[in-house]
């Protein structure tokens, strides 16, 4: 016992003199530590984000089936209050939920009833479902088809998720998500969409899908200043264009 005592005491302080070391380094580091572990961050809050989603904790209420069941009753208030159409934006896991709800709806039949006579538009930015979920969960995300076809053929339709039309727009360093329906071996990938004089944005356009690349960047500032493409597609969709 007093062996193990002893080896318990040496473990405590070299865990201890760890801890110090680690907070005197920081310390020492400061603002450049700061900046390389915010961008860290970044990535550990995705793998939680996918830890969360899958979770299937002993109180048998998964987060998944409660954000479903949220997310539709909100769509049933915006039915109710009589709205026309409605543009959903959303971002990294909140395309992945908005997209997957989306798809079971339309699959179960149930989407109507949800959602009555509205349409819906559907646009994601740096959504990891092609690169991280289908990717990694082929089993689960076989819905998402294959991309390899090229863009043309490349699937899933808007229609396939129930929504009208689907735009999905990426930054070029983004490591969570980029690409949806693009082929990695498309040599103009990360050209910089553009938009013209008539206000439409320059991007690549197959039936209801529409996709496109906003520059260098990261995971975050989808929506800074630069982002004249995006907003000019969200613009359109809001007024019911074409």
């Amino acid at each position: 016992m007093r062996l193990l005592d002893m080896c318990q005491a040496e473990t405590l302080v070299a865990t201890g003199k760890w801890l110090a070391g680690g907070a005197l380094t920081i310390a020492a580091l400061g603002s450049r530590f700061t900046e390389t572990f915010g961008r860290l961050s970044v990535a550990i809050d995705a793998v939680l984000d996918i830890d969360n989603y899958f979770a299937d904790p002993p109180n048998r209420q998964p987060p998944r089936a409660r954000i479903y069941s949220r997310y539709a009753s909100l769509l049933s208030h915006l039915r109710d209050a009589g709205y026309a159409r409605l543009v959903i934006v959303a971002h990294s896991q909140g395309s992945v939920i908005s997209a997957e709800l989306f798809h079971y709806l339309h699959v179960q039949g149930r989407l109507q009833d949800i959602v009555g006579a509205m349409r819906i538009a559907l646009v994601t930015v740096g959504s990891p479902l092609r690169d991280l979920y289908a990717e990694r969960f082929p089993l689960l995300y076989r819905w998402m088809s294959s991309r390899e076809r090229g863009f043309a053929n490349a699937g899933p339709a808007a229609e396939d998720v129930g929504v009208t039309e689907w735009v999905n727009a990426c930054r070029s360093g983004d490591y969570v998500g980029r690409f949806l329906w693009t082929p990695h071996t498309d040599a103009s990938r990360f050209t910089i969409a553009t938009v013209g004089p008539d206000g439409r944005v320059a991007a690549r356009r197959a039936g209801d899908r529409t996709e496109f690349c906003l520059g260098a960047g990261g995971h975050t500032h989808y929506f800074s200043d630069d982002a004249v493409a995006l907003a000019a597609e969200i613009e359109r969709l809001v007024a019911g264009g074409h």
